[in-house]
């Protein structure tokens, strides 16, 4: 399998294999949500939506490491507890309450400097009454839909920037930037464990269906990922030694891990999304998946 090296980075040692799937999703996309797109400055307020999922909970350790003052909307008080046990000021039960209104209370009036939406066109114009004046919106999900009308006399006049941000379209230079960044800014606060991913759990390959199910109940918070093998907590870091680590379970992914394991390779396949639940089938080309 031949990856860009400018698109790679060196595993921290301390992180166990199971927790480095939980990182790069998550994390790139917050770190260049918060700091390149959204010019997140030391000591601003940000409203995370989402908080306690996989980009809220990294979105939340970064702005924490930057002295930010940090609210976050969350479905439950479960999750709200989980977010601010991580590091968030206060939290919002967008099901219970108005998120405009408490944002609003919890800065004296003045708004959020910048906004972390994962809904789209259904929260745009909440964002906007959501947001200081020179504040900054930017969108990195459409879960509440993709099209809206917006008021833009209120944008101008309040000086709103509105920033829409997405990775996997990116030309690969762009995403050589992102790359770097991540990694000069995140992962070395990844090998101090000043940052960790949130794993809500670990569970075997064959029980993958089992994880997305989670994700459709939205039981769970931040990622599950999934292995041939469950890793056990007290497992040490260095405990295992892995031939070849496969990230993304798609047929290339599994198509090379097929191969290598048939080669005498130990293999480690990590997937963070919720796609695993349909990847290991017999479509795909596994002679013996015991065998690795």
């Amino acid at each position: 399998m031949a990856v860009r090296a400018s698109q790679a980075v060196l595993v921290p040692d301390n992180n166990r294999p199971d927790r480095c799937g939980g990182i790069p999703e998550v994390f790139i996309t917050a770190h260049d949500a918060l700091f390149t797109r959204g010019r997140l400055q030391d000591g601003e307020t940000v409203l995370i939506h989402g908080g306690g999922g996989g980009v809220g909970t990294a979105a939340i350790q970064l702005a924490r490491q930057h002295d930010c003052r940090i609210l976050v909307t969350a479905g439950s008080a479960e999750k709200i507890a989980r977010c601010i046990a991580l590091g968030a000021d206060a939290g919002i039960n967008y099901r219970t309450e108005d998120f405009v209104a408490r944002t609003r209370e919890l800065t004296d009036g003045r708004g959020a400097d910048l906004v972390l939406d994962i809904m789209g066109a259904s929260y745009l114009g909440r964002n906007m009454d959501a947001v200081a004046t020179d504040g900054r919106i930017v969108v990195i999900g459409m879960q509440g839909g993709n099209q809206t009308e917006i008021d833009l006399g209120v944008m101008m006049r309040r000086r709103i920037s509105l920033i829409s941000t997405a990775l996997r379209a990116r030309p690969a230079a762009q995403k050589a930037v992102i790359v770097a960044a991540f990694a000069a800014d995140v992962v070395p606060r990844l090998a101090d464990e000043q940052l960790r991913p949130v794993i809500d759990r670990v569970l075997p390959l064959e029980q993958a269906g089992e994880a997305t199910g989670s994700w459709s109940r939205v039981r769970s918070s931040a990622r599950s990922c999934s292995t041939r093998r469950r890793l056990a907590d007290t497992d040490a870091p260095t405990s295992t030694r892995w031939d070849v680590i496969v990230v993304g379970a798609g047929h290339n992914g599994l198509t090379a891990a097929a191969y290598l394991a048939r080669a005498g390779r130990s293999v480690l396949v990590l997937e963070a999304r919720d796609r695993l639940g349909g990847a290991c089938t017999l479509e795909h080309p596994f002679d013996d998946p015991d065998s690795w």
